[in-house]
């Protein structure tokens, strides 16, 4: 995250499709959470933008659309 370049994790991510093309638009990250820490996201709440920067350097801000026990999933079009 933009403001805590501390935090490492990993999470999954796609480039959403609409009928059956990519939507380049949209890219859609999902944090599993019995596989690391997420306290971190603890005070995020839906609807929340969080900016993450990528290994490369590449920022991406995001909205936060579901908070499951399972998982975060983030989407960069909320």
């Amino acid at each position: 995250m933009i403001d805590q370049p501390e935090l490492n994790f990993t999470a999954n991510y796609h480039i959403d499709t609409v009928k059956d093309k990519p939507y380049p638009s949209r890219m859609v990250l999902e944090i599993r959470k019995q596989s690391q820490p997420t306290e971190a996201f603890e005070a995020v709440s839906i609807g929340h933008e969080v900016t993450f920067v990528s290994s490369s350097g590449e920022a991406q801000r995001m909205v936060l659309i579901s908070d499951t026990e399972d998982e975060l999933v983030f989407s960069s079009e909320a």
